[in-house]
């Protein structure tokens, strides 16, 4: 058990190593559409550790402050031997796990304003998940996905 305010913190490290992952798969792939969707996703992470920071300077409630939570930060592993689907899906999972993640513990505030701001990371969290899961769909229907992506990319 930890208090929200120590899952927050440990929640920021978490954005941090996500926001490096993203950028080592955009580095890796040869992809441009997939490139360029790790990087906003890499840089989706800044803004909520930009939140998070931010709700961490917040004076905290009395009740927030002492309010503990019974929650599990999401592994955010990816095997390097990953096929391109594989890393879509594990992607998926990641952005999917935090979003419940966050909206567990957005549960557990009193402040209306901390609760708002985590709520908002969830849902934008939900959103990058549906993002990648049509990026998914597409490079399962399509056998040479990177001819297609290089075609939608103008090169």
């Amino acid at each position: 058990m930890a208090k929200l305010r120590e899952m927050l913190e440990m929640a920021l490290k978490k954005e941090k190593d996500i926001q490096l992952m993203y950028r080592e798969i955009a580095k890796n792939i040869n992809v441009d559409r997939l490139k360029n969707l790790f990087n906003f996703l890499a840089d989706e992470e800044i803004q909520y550790m930009d939140i998070i920071e931010k709700i961490l300077k917040m004076k905290f409630l009395v009740e927030d402050e002492s309010n503990e939570i019974d929650e599990k930060l999401p592994e955010i592993k990816f095997n390097e031997n990953y096929s391109l689907v594989s890393i879509i899906e594990r992607a998926m999972e990641i952005e999917n796990e935090f979003s419940e993640f966050y909206k567990k513990i957005s549960d557990e505030f009193v402040d209306e304003e901390k609760k708002s701001l985590i709520q908002y990371i969830s849902s934008i969290k939900q959103s990058h998940y549906f993002l990648l899961k049509s990026e998914k769909v597409l490079a399962k229907r399509i056998e040479k996905y990177e001819e297609l992506a290089k075609f939608l990319s103008g090169n």
